[in-house]
């Protein structure tokens, strides 16, 4: 399913890397937890463009689809270059 964002919003996906200790535990959370990857922005949005990854303030962002969050460019507090 696509998804096309209104106004100034911004589609975002969580990018997250499980680490492994060394007895196998699984941690899921970690230093990148809050960086995202735009995948589509409204027609307003001129900061940041799809493919961008992006530090985004969670607290603020409406899950969208399945793995992705709709967040306003507000929200999007730095740009990874």
């Amino acid at each position: 399913m696509s998804a096309k964002p209104l106004r100034d919003n911004v589609l975002i996906t969580r990018l997250e890397k499980n680490m492994e200790t060394s007895t196998g535990i699984i941690l899921t959370r970690n230093d990148d937890a809050d960086k995202a990857k735009v995948l589509a922005i409204g027609p307003q949005v001129t900061e940041v463009n799809v493919g961008d990854v992006v530090l985004a303030n969670w607290n603020k962002s409406i899950k969208a689809l399945e793995d992705s969050y709709l967040i306003s460019v507000k929200e999007i507090v730095f740009v990874f270059e």
